[in-house]
């Protein structure tokens, strides 16, 4: 990793920023790409996560673990990342999050 002194952090090598309206596994795709692995791989490597990960929708909700570990390898803050999310939808396109799915506005 690219130690940046401005940031005080430690942040990924190849690091690409989130386009508009870009969700957070495109973007985990894009930087894997950006690194030259695939996304199982880099997830793996920087977020010590198992192949599972991918066995679900992971842009539901925010995880905290995710937050974190992006926030700390990358320039962005917290309420960045979490707009990466579909949570942020919330009241908008639909009513509510339960975890792993949405209850869509009727």
């Amino acid at each position: 990793m690219v130690y940046i002194k401005s940031l005080n952090k430690r942040i990924w090598p190849f690091y690409l920023s989130p386009k508009e309206n870009e969700l957070f596994t495109s973007w985990v795709c894009r930087l894997s790409n950006a690194h030259g692995v695939k996304p199982i791989v880099f997830t793996k490597i920087y977020f010590d996560l198992k192949g599972s990960f991918w066995n679900r929708d992971i842009d539901i909700l925010a995880k905290k673990n995710l937050i974190e570990i992006s926030e700390n390898h990358s320039p962005l803050e917290k309420e960045q990342l979490k707009n990466l999310f579909l949570s942020r939808y919330e009241s908008i396109i639909f009513q509510q999050t339960n975890g792993t799915s949405l209850i869509v506005l009727s």
